[in-house]
């Protein structure tokens, strides 16, 4: 994973200080990946159960690498070299001591299923009205989240975080870097389940997003999902469904030529690009938080109905007679 600096000037300053620096160069990316290392990046080496980060120091190096963050003595010596006591730890604390530099609204997306799309069609939305950054691909992780923060624009008017989780306590975690102010959780089933035992487990995992709110922040609820319908938070409520009353309703209406429309509160008519229930519960996931950021309806309407999934991600194809669905990407 490797991510560029948008504010360069504002980024070196704070790192400057931090770790004491007077390098000649401009600090532009952060890397934890030796391979992807540019020319003036910092290489923070992680230390995983397969690999150790701190064994390709040198190639980072060898790349350009004007910073290495290191908890380890490696075989060469250099002064580009800083020790700290946790690379993984100063990973976390940079893109903290960034994300206080951020004053738009930041919006955390977790669920088992459909927060990726939920999150592209609502960047998708924002970034034709808004300056706005979000999470790029699927750096939802431990990692991948703080490096997404320390990308920040903290010029932008909006960011979006996706929150993922493979074990216990990963959401709780994200949220404290992240600190959202707006939070959706798109649904509860049994992703992951092997490490939550059950969907009550997972429930609570997912419930720390909700529960991370103040009452000044907002949270969009799927009232559809039994497990969402009851998570508790201090924040303002807004519901959404597809089944019964909610501040933002919607209604799948399935035309003769096979195509269909989401109807929204019975006046606010939009034609899905895909067919399916549950793009059709993301589509009104986005539009209820684009709808509450005042984002004009009809570039809502636009924005959803020109969609297009990333790739791997349910797209459809027809090949003569037959129809392939490439829902490849995990």
């Amino acid at each position: 994973m490797r991510i560029e600096i948008s504010n360069t000037k504002q980024f070196n300053k704070l790192l400057f200080s931090k770790y004491k620096l007077k390098l000649k160069n401009t600090i532009k990316g952060v890397s934890i990946d030796s391979r992807l290392v540019k020319c003036g990046d910092i290489f923070i080496p992680l230390s995983g159960q397969k690999f150790d980060g701190h064994q390709f120091i040198e190639n980072a190096i060898d790349l350009g690498a004007s910073l290495i963050l290191s908890e380890k003595k490696p075989k060469i010596n250099s002064k580009k070299i800083v020790y700290v006591d946790s690379t993984y730890d100063s990973l976390i604390n940079i893109a903290k001591e960034w994300r206080k530099k951020f004053n738009g609204n930041i919006i955390g997306i977790t669920g088992s299923n459909g927060k990726t799309t939920t999150k592209e069609i609502l960047a998708s939305i924002l970034s034709n009205n808004v300056k706005c950054n979000y999470t790029k691909g699927n750096y939802n992780s431990t990692t991948g989240v703080p490096l997404s923060i320390i990308g920040m624009d903290t010029d932008a008017d909006a960011y979006i975080f996706e929150l993922g989780m493979s074990k216990p306590g990963e959401i709780k975690s994200l949220c404290d870097i992240s600190n959202p102010k707006i939070g959706l959780i798109t649904n509860i089933s049994g992703a992951h389940i092997k490490n939550f035992k059950s969907l009550t487990n997972i429930a609570l995992e997912k419930s720390s997003l909700f529960l991370s709110l103040s009452n000044n922040d907002i949270a969009f609820y799927n009232i559809d999902d039994p497990f969402i319908f009851n998570i508790k938070s201090d924040a303002k409520k807004i519901s959404y469904s597809l089944n019964k009353k909610a501040d933002y309703y919607g209604k799948m209406i399935f035309n003769k030529n096979a195509t269909v429309n989401l109807l929204i509160n019975d006046k606010i008519n939009i034609h899905l690009p895909y067919r399916t229930k549950s793009f059709a519960y993301n589509a009104l996931a986005a539009f209820s938080i684009a709808d509450y950021l005042n984002i004009n309806k009809n570039d809502i309407i636009n924005s959803i109905e020109k969609f297009e999934n990333l790739s791997g991600r349910g797209k459809i194809y027809n090949y003569d007679n037959n129809i392939v669905i490439d829902d490849t990407y995990n």
